[in-house]
């Protein structure tokens, strides 16, 4: 007779990521899991995922892959994550009847990106800093978004062991700033219902060559052909890990380049070295470059030139900059931050590819019915024209439930699951039924019974 011997405990290290990148390009994602034992080393580790605070599965008990158990500690990536948060890890021995450890950190699948360059991207980022307003800080952030502090430097810090202007370095936080505030909202209102994650790095006064170094505060300069782009790609890797690409690389820099006079050219040239190390370390990643007003004529025209000519084969994009203005340097006025914000999730949803979901209600009522759309964390609504018809267009890849209501009718199906994988969904239809009020009608005569 076999006997299965399972370990005595098995503890979970929880994970603290709260948005992990999906596969560019997919809908799922993978998660790097790791934890202790006690006893009878286990054969396999098994982890699900399940929504948060729940247990209401998204993904099965599957067996993790890359394991290593030895000595006490395992550890092993559970892959193909549904996009989508908030989430709750759980795991066990394989094939045992019980679950040996839960995670209470909630997570999520969506998209990562990082912001660079110099103090034009820490305006986006941030709300403020000591007595500078900087960004603003006027909206609320949709609970989808997340936000990391890195170093954010004192310009001329060529160590970066000064001043730091980020209040939340080392943080996960709900963001404030209200740029990436406008810049999340927007593309969480423009379908893309998964998490979403900025981490920030930037340095004031940083140049992109070397040659122009000399241009403003001091000398030498980080710049970001050189020392600057390794300590930007190290932070993110010690974030994610080696082999994890942000799914957008925002650049907002050029003003300290163009005031120290660098030609079109050699700026296409330092941009074509920064792209070809961000295509090496951080396969398609797309790279979103924001014009300047104050850059200079030669900087924003090679901006043109790298976005025309794909440098690369980086998917290159722009969102210009141009209304903005300072109203207390080095104070960025916030309705900039809060204008390229939007802009730039303008040029990250045209990149996207995007589908529609479209039906029609039918029966005792077709137009005025409200239909909701609902993906983890988010729900979109539209109602019914005339004729019955509705649609959500712009939406991600991923699995959406569609409700119909409308006050005094029942609907069937009472709700629909789709599940969008690369083409349109059509026929998500309804059919209307008016709800009867407590009355009836009787005809006859009742022996005895006398009626008032």
């Amino acid at each position: 007779m076999a006997v299965s011997v399972f370990a005595d405990t098995i503890v979970l290290t929880d994970v603290t990521l709260p948005v992990f990148q999906r596969t560019i390009g997919g809908t799922t994602g993978n998660v790097h899991l790791s934890g202790t034992y006690t006893g009878t080393a286990p054969t396999h580790i098994q982890a699900r995922v399940v929504q948060h605070g729940t247990s209401t599965e998204v993904l099965t008990w599957t067996l993790l892959t890359s394991e290593s158990i030895s000595g006490g500690v395992w550890s092993g990536t559970l892959t193909s994550i549904p996009q989508g948060g908030w989430y709750d890890i759980q795991v066990r021995e394989a094939n045992a009847t019980s679950i040996y450890a839960n995670g209470s950190n909630a997570w999520g699948v969506g998209i990562v990106n990082i912001i660079t360059g110099q103090s034009n991207s820490l305006w986006l980022a941030e709300s403020s800093w000591s007595s500078l307003a900087w960004g603003g800080s006027s909206y609320t952030a949709n609970s989808l978004l997340k936000q990391y502090g890195g170093l954010e430097c004192a310009c001329g810090d060529t160590t970066c062991s000064g001043v730091n202007f980020n209040p939340i370095t080392g943080q996960w936080v709900t963001p404030t700033a209200n740029g990436v505030v406008t810049l999340g909202n927007a593309l969480v209102q423009g379908g893309v219902n998964v998490p979403i994650a900025f981490v920030t790095w930037s340095l004031s006064g940083s140049v992109l060559l070397s040659a122009d170094s000399g241009s403003a505060c001091g000398s030498p300069k980080w710049y970001w052909n050189g020392s600057q782009y390794t300590n930007a790609k190290n932070f993110f890797i010690s974030l994610y890990g080696s082999g994890v690409s942000p799914e957008n690389w925002i650049w907002w820099q050029g003003y300290s380049d163009g005031a120290a006079g660098v030609s079109q050219a050699n700026y296409l040239a330092g941009l074509n070295t920064l792209t070809a190390n961000i295509a090496s370390d951080f396969p398609g990643s797309k790279f979103l470059l924001v014009y300047n007003d104050n850059a200079g004529t030669n900087v924003n025209a090679a901006f043109t030139q790298a976005i025309s000519s794909n440098l690369n084969g980086i998917t290159y994009a722009g969102a210009d900059a141009t209304g903005c203005g300072f109203y207390n340097f080095p104070d960025i006025d916030p309705s900039c931050a809060t204008l390229i914000g939007g802009r730039l999730a303008t040029t990250i949803l045209n990149m996207q590819t995007t589908y529609t979901i479209s039906g029609t209600v039918s029966g005792a009522t077709q137009s005025g019915v409200t239909i909701s759309c609902t993906s983890t964390g988010s729900t979109l609504t539209t109602t019914t024209a005339s004729d019955g018809t509705y649609s959500f267009t712009g939406l991600s890849a991923g699995s959406y439930t569609i409700t119909p209501s409308k006050t005094g009718y029942t609907f069937s199906p009472t709700s629909l699951s789709e599940t969008v994988t690369s083409s349109n969904i059509t026929g998500a239809d309804f059919t209307a039924s008016a709800i009867t009020t407590g009355t009836s009608a009787y005809s006859g005569s009742l022996s005895g019974v006398s009626i008032k």
